[in-house]
């Protein structure tokens, strides 16, 4: 009887610290996705200032919690747009290549 009751409780926190473990892993990819979506709004910022000042070099962000960095490298009529954003433990890279003339376009988009 003890040996069968041992089973069961080992069998019950098992199961128990499975379910922290799937939870914590949703959050960490819930908190990974809202920074993404924020370097993300930085990168709009970003091509909406290089589309008006083709001279813009980029910039600091804060967007609530977050801190976007952005640098802009290049010459000519393509740039390369660098953020990178984080907030705590959770970090999002994008790079961007941008042609600036004759028409402004997106040439390529790497995260």
């Amino acid at each position: 009887m003890m040996v069968l009751g041992s089973v069961i409780t080992l069998i019950i926190i098992s199961i128990v610290l499975l379910g922290i473990s799937g939870r914590s892993n949703s959050f960490n990819l819930g908190q990974s996705e809202i920074v993404f979506v924020k370097a993300e709004g930085c990168l709009e910022e970003a091509l909406i200032q290089l589309s008006r000042d083709h001279e813009y070099a980029g910039d600091t962000y804060i967007v609530d919690d977050s801190t976007c960095a952005v640098g802009v490298s290049g010459s000519g009529d393509e740039r390369v747009i660098s953020v990178d954003a984080s907030e705590e433990d959770f970090y999002h890279h994008l790079i961007v290549d941008v042609q600036i003339a004759p028409t402004f376009a997106i040439l390529n988009f790497s995260y």
